[in-house]
């Protein structure tokens, strides 16, 4: 069991750098060393990292051409270009993953949300990724291995879409059992280019999920 001295209480509810809350979330929940960051991007997750030294060892995969990665040196470990939906390791290769999923809803892959994110054209598909992103995470997670997931819901068209508790039903059905939920605090509206006019509040909250791995689950698919 872990002790409040060795693992200090987190809030629920916080305002904080992203690259702090992984952290801590990753001492509360006792990760070991071996970290899979899915969608590395610039390593906006490890900048703390860097600064204090810690001795996680972090991969980082990335769907953009290797010349765009982030610095090399701010990992403590390779980053190689992939796609979380399909990852090159063996299974049971590392005890935590991180994950910042695409969730702009924007027809095409063109332009640079096409290129970051391979922009799913609708929320259906954006479902059939976390989906695939589910199962591979499983395979190369450790037993007791952890993913933690930031999520933001989204829009479609000028429908709603929980896009963070869709993500708890689809990792729950595919060997993940949710373990720990973490709300950051939007401060400022997040652009949307759906988001034309007000018929809610639309909150800009940011959601960490964090799911423990659980015995493998059939294939349920996913609804919309």
């Amino acid at each position: 069991r872990h002790t409040a001295r060795t693992h200090p209480m987190m809030q629920s509810v916080v305002l904080a750098e992203d690259a702090e809350i992984i952290q801590r979330l990753l001492d509360l929940h006792g990760a070991g060393p071996a970290v899979l960051d899915v969608t590395y991007g610039h390593g906006r997750f490890w900048a703390q990292q860097a600064l204090q030294q810690q001795t996680r060892r972090i991969t980082g995969i990335d769907i953009r051409p290797p010349g765009v990665l982030g610095r090399p040196g701010q990992l403590g470990g390779p980053c190689i270009r992939a796609s979380f939906t399909a990852l090159p390791f063996r299974e049971a290769s590392f005890d935590a993953a991180v994950c910042d999923p695409p969730f702009l809803i924007i027809s095409g892959s063109t332009g640079r949300m096409g290129e970051r994110y391979t922009s799913p054209a609708s929320y259906r598909q954006l479902l059939t990724i976390m989906e695939a992103s589910a199962v591979e995470t499983h395979r190369v997670t450790r037993r007791k291995g952890i993913t933690i997931i930031k999520a933001m819901d989204t829009t479609e068209g000028r429908r709603r879409r929980w896009f963070h508790s869709d993500i708890l039903r689809i990792w729950e059905e595919h060997g993940w059992r949710q373990d720990d939920l973490i709300v950051k605090i939007g401060v400022t509206n997040m652009r949307n280019p759906n988001w034309k006019y007000q018929a809610r509040s639309k909150s800009a909250h940011t959601y960490f999920l964090v799911f423990k791995k659980a015995s493998p689950k059939a294939n349920k698919g996913t609804t919309e």
